[in-house]
């Protein structure tokens, strides 16, 4: 088996290549992270500004489409600032936590027959919550990437189905007049 994999290793670049990724993911020529990271890098301390977004470099690299769902903290970051993007993230999640919070005591304190959807209100905005968490926090380098998108801001459609109809139905049944 190992003669197998040592022959496989030594035949395949692409093989190869996914190696030195998963060793070496800053400096490795296929690595989308590497482009995102340097792309960032280049913006900062304040961004490229609104328009003037840089897509591809003058060598001829360019960001990955999946930056528009996987890597957006980065990309926000590249776009308006470290600074900006990290407060409009804390201010998103913010908001988040709050829907949560007083969907889970609205169902608590009224004894209502709204009160189970009120709870999977609460449970559907923490899941944004702990999306846009995991999301930023593989996009910081603490945890790995996992492939999911930032709730609402990315272009994935099923976190984004999922996040509006939880924050809608906590708007409505928790914020609602009664």
């Amino acid at each position: 088996f190992t003669a197998l994999c040592a022959l496989i290793y030594n035949i395949s670049e692409k093989i190869q290549s996914r190696v030195q990724l998963m060793i070496e993911p800053m400096k490795a020529n296929i690595s989308d992270f590497a482009r995102l990271i340097q792309f960032d890098q280049g913006a900062q301390p304040s961004g490229y500004a609104f328009g003037h977004m840089k897509w591809c470099s003058t060598d001829g690299v360019c960001l990955p489409l999946q930056s528009l769902s996987d890597y957006m903290p980065t990309l926000l970051s590249g776009w308006i600032g470290k600074v900006y993007s990290l407060l409009f993230i804390i201010t998103y999640a913010l908001i988040l936590l709050l829907l949560t919070y007083q969907c889970f005591i609205s169902a608590w304190q009224n004894n209502e027959s709204k009160r189970y959807l009120k709870l999977v209100s609460a449970m559907l905005c923490m899941a944004a919550l702990f999306q846009l968490i995991v999301t930023l926090l593989g996009n910081l380098r603490v945890i790995p990437l996992t492939g999911l998108g930032t709730p609402l801001i990315s272009i994935g459609l099923s976190s984004s189905i999922t996040a509006s109809i939880g924050i809608g139905l906590a708007i409505g049944l928790c914020f609602g007049k009664k």
